[in-house]
């Protein structure tokens, strides 16, 4: 009787580990099962652990889980389908899938189908953090539009032929009586003079402003146009930039070309050029970063775009000579004349620069 019933267990143990089924008698502890749950908003792996698990502190078993929907702990997204364990069993089926007893598709063995947006790697951010600096282009000495815009100081026909904006084209359908101001992508009528462009050339839109005795006087950017069409005394262009209140009046010259290597900087020089401060482009009594003043100094000295410059008190005796860390404020040029030179203050350490101070080359493009 006892050997009977020892063959019949046998063969039903036999039969438990074909079919994979297994009793309290078989196992001393059942394995768990797996499920999943879709995140709403607001969960967390804690409140998940605690709901599922009974035990929040396990909520490193969801994640170890899940390393494929999941790949930082502390953010999970609504939407997202976690393999949770103790949540209600998946059931496989016969053709290799397996859908969850609470509905909706995953893959193999509780993991999500091939095509499954769950299987790609979560990306988030932009990756912008990952740019490396010396990845970056390099960033010129002087910038296209600090050249573009800097006024200049010019004696008479320095900024060569010249011709005058006539008409700003402007779509006014109430018939109101607006101020024939352009604006950035509007079109003008220009009348050339002794101006030759050709079309697709860039030109520049001037006023003149006050006069300097012994240089000239300062000339201030409107805005840069496109030349569009040509007729044989004018010429329609389109307005590319915008730097001042550019209207009909205005003067038009030829665009200085813009020529700089952009990793070109300057290095330090022992013995530099000596000259002073003509003016301020806005006459002022204190100087702050970012003005632009003139220079006696230009072409003809050999002053390059991107040269830096020291000032110096004019009253101190042998200041041209002092230490660069005695400089009242730092220069860079922008533009270069023939005969001056226009630069942006850089660094300020007394305000109180002044028309007549000394100014010597600290910095030296190549």
């Amino acid at each position: 009787m006892t050997a009977g019933l020892d063959s019949r267990t046998a063969v039903l143990v036999l039969v438990g580990v074909v079919l994979g089924v297994t009793s309290p008698a078989m196992s001393q502890e059942a394995p768990e099962t797996v499920g999943q749950h879709t995140v709403r908003r607001g969960d967390t792996l804690w409140d998940l652990a605690g709901r599922y698990l009974s035990n929040p502190y396990r909520w490193s078993d969801i994640f170890q889980l899940n390393p494929t929907v999941v790949e930082d702990p502390h953010w999970i997204y609504p939407g997202e389908v976690l393999r949770i364990p103790g949540a209600p069993a998946v059931r496989v089926v016969a053709n290799g899938g397996a859908v969850a007893a609470a509905g909706g598709a995953v893959g193999t063995d509780g993991q999500f189908p091939e095509n499954s947006l769950f299987r790609d790697p979560r990306r988030t951010g932009s990756g912008l953090s990952l740019l490396a600096l010396e990845e970056a282009p390099p960033r010129p000495a002087v910038s296209p539009s600090d050249f573009q815009r800097a006024p200049l100081l010019l004696g008479e026909g320095g900024a060569g032929p010249e011709g005058t904006t006539v008409r700003v084209l402007q779509e006014n359908p109430l018939d109101l009586n607006l101020v024939p101001s352009a604006q950035q992508w509007g079109e003008v009528v220009i009348v050339l003079g002794a101006l030759t462009p050709e079309v697709g050339d860039v030109l520049k839109a001037v006023r003149w402003g006050r006069a300097e005795r012994g240089y000239g006087r300062v000339l201030l950017p409107q805005a840069l146009l496109r030349v569009d069409r040509l007729w044989a005394d004018s010429a329609r262009a389109t307005v590319l930039r915008i730097f001042g209140d550019y209207s009909v009046g205005d003067a038009v010259v030829a665009a200085d070309e813009y020529v700089l290597d952009p990793a070109a900087q300057a290095e330090d020089v022992d013995v530099g050029l000596t000259g002073r401060v003509v003016a301020f482009e806005v006459p002022q009594v204190l100087l702050g970063p970012g003005e632009m003043v003139f220079l006696d100094l230009g072409g003809q000295d050999d002053v390059r775009l991107g040269d830096e410059f020291a000032v110096f008190a004019r009253d101190e005796r042998e200041a041209i000579v002092a230490e660069v860390r005695d400089a009242l404020a730092i220069l860079r040029v922008v533009h270069v004349t023939d005969h001056t030179s226009t630069a942006r203050v850089t660094q300020v350490r007394d305000p109180g620069t002044r028309p007549g101070d000394p100014v010597r080359l600290v910095r030296r493009m190549p």
